[in-house]
């Protein structure tokens, strides 16, 4: 059983989440997640506290996982690999140092497996090219 916090809580962290995938699919799922409504959801180790159940299961995926081994150097994020620092690291430059860019609408990325995505987004579907 995880240890539960005993503190002074954070105030109630909103749920902000666009319902949209990249790839412009709407999932049930995702749905149903809107549609709970407004609580209290307190995370067991630390002060946060989420209004939504979703919102504190991704926090404790994010925050207090146990498989979480390398830590980012500029913001202390923990991630899963070593390898996904280098990609990490790219969120903390601006976006024009981007590697990868859109030939069609030059919107940059930081993976190039975010193109295909991108591609299918309401700006591309259309698109002859």
């Amino acid at each position: 059983m995880a240890p539960h916090y005993c503190g002074t809580r954070t105030k109630i962290r909103p749920y902000n989440y666009t319902p949209v995938t990249i790839s412009g699919r709407i999932f049930a799922s995702t749905l149903e997640k809107i549609s709970e409504p407004a609580g209290e959801h307190p995370c067991p180790e630390c002060p946060a506290v989420f209004e939504k159940s979703g919102s504190l299961a991704k926090h404790m995926g994010r925050s207090h996982n146990k498989n979480l081994k390398a830590r980012c150097p500029e913001c202390f994020k923990m991630l899963s690999h070593k390898s996904a620092i280098k990609k990490h690291l790219l969120s903390h430059k601006p976006r024009s140092q981007w590697p990868y860019q859109c030939p069609f609408c030059l919107k940059r990325f930081q993976a190039k497996a975010d193109l295909p995505k991108h591609f299918m987004t309401s700006i591309h579907r259309n698109d002859p090219r």
